[in-house]
């Protein structure tokens, strides 16, 4: 008993700290990466677009890029992989507990027991959903602008909806 609050110290010092930046980020803003005409790739997190260029932020630095220098590129909620691990592992471990529970193998357990192998077979749902919702969120919308100005003017409507808008 009297090494509880050591192992506690031991656990909770290796958790990681998140910083207010994060939580001060728009639930709105959008990752993107881009795939240029000359091969290299840059990414960062979506500021805008215009009828000659887009911008966007990388380490703090406004990058713009016109259309000629891109290829391709991918778009996506900034917090979509996290947010989509969360909702599978949740998912995957009340479907998981629900079929442990109610079970054919279940009905020969009693008590705890009973709800210990529902247990382990929601532990079961939820790694694989958290699989299945981290892989979902690496999913995005992927453009291709092709270095041609008349291709980014096709998509320029529908790249208008990704554009940081401030509270007023």
């Amino acid at each position: 008993m009297r090494w509880s609050p050591i192992l506690f110290l031991v656990l909770f010092s290796f958790t990681n700290t998140f910083s207010q930046q994060d939580k001060s980020a728009s639930k709105r803003s959008y990752s993107v990466s881009f795939r240029l005409t000359d091969g290299t790739r840059q990414s960062g997190t979506w500021l805008s677009s215009t009828d000659t260029s887009i911008l966007f932020l990388e380490n703090n630095d406004t990058v713009t890029l016109t259309p000629a220098q891109i290829y391709k590129f991918e778009i996506r909620k900034t917090n979509s992989i996290k947010r989509n691990t969360i909702i599978g592992a949740s998912f995957g471990f009340a479907v998981g507990f629900a079929i442990g529970y109610t079970g054919e193998e279940a009905e020969g357990y009693s008590g705890a027991s009973r709800v210990g192998h529902a247990a382990g077979a929601g532990l079961i749902g939820a790694f694989s959903g958290a699989l299945f919702g981290h892989l979902s969120g690496m999913l995005g919308k992927s453009y291709f602008v092709l270095g041609s100005r008349d291709q980014y003017k096709t998509i320029l409507s529908n790249l208008q909806k990704y554009t940081l808008q401030e509270k007023q």
